[in-house]
């Protein structure tokens, strides 16, 4: 089994007459110097071994407790720029239950614009009141759901524009309410 580095060995070619010359010299022998282990009783070198082997498992732990915080701290700076990214708000003019019934459908403008776009429906008829516009606004915003959810399914027509429909199912939930409270208000002969 071959030891030692991967370095490349240097060999120095002499010529003849230093050759002899080397070969008449004797080779001088270096000592070694003492080592500590021979004026150290067996106790002590595994005491020295021991405190050696704790040291290294400390540092061991140090270092990995530093990366797994680093790691942490970054993880948590990921989720803190993802969710900046992603924030949401309700709308301005927007009810706020609205909203959180249909965020996880439609973007922030477009709850906005079907929102105003049912609106605009309502307000054509006097006597539509605030529970008949929140009925009308929930139905509205169900109905384009559900047809959205029928499409995706392949059960039912592409809608083409979300605002043309919300707008037309508005449009006839209105006039029906309107309707039917005109003929509420009417008495009977």
């Amino acid at each position: 089994m071959k030891q030692g580095g991967k370095g490349a060995n240097t060999y120095a070619i002499n010529p003849i007459d230093v050759y002899q010359k080397i070969q008449n010299e004797l080779s001088q022998m270096s000592h070694r110097k003492n080592a500590k282990k021979r004026n150290q009783r067996q106790s002590q070198q595994a005491m020295a071994f021991v405190k050696a082997k704790k040291e290294t498992i400390s540092f061991i732990k140090l270092l990995s407790s530093f990366v797994s915080n680093k790691f942490i701290h970054k993880q948590i700076k990921l989720k803190r720029t993802e969710n900046i990214k992603n924030f949401r708000a309700c709308p301005k003019d927007v009810p706020l239950d609205v909203y959180k019934s249909y965020k996880a459908f439609f973007s922030d403008a477009q709850i906005k614009y079907i929102y105003t776009a049912i609106t605009k429906q309502t307000t054509k008829y006097a006597n539509i009141n605030d529970a008949d516009h929140t009925d009308i606004v929930d139905n509205t915003f169900n109905s384009l759901v559900k047809a959205l959810r029928k499409y995706h399914r392949g059960e039912g027509k592409n809608i083409k524009n979300i605002f043309a429909y919300a707008t037309g199912t508005a449009k006839k939930l209105t006039f029906r309410q309107a309707s039917m409270n005109a003929w509420a208000n009417v008495g009977i002969i």
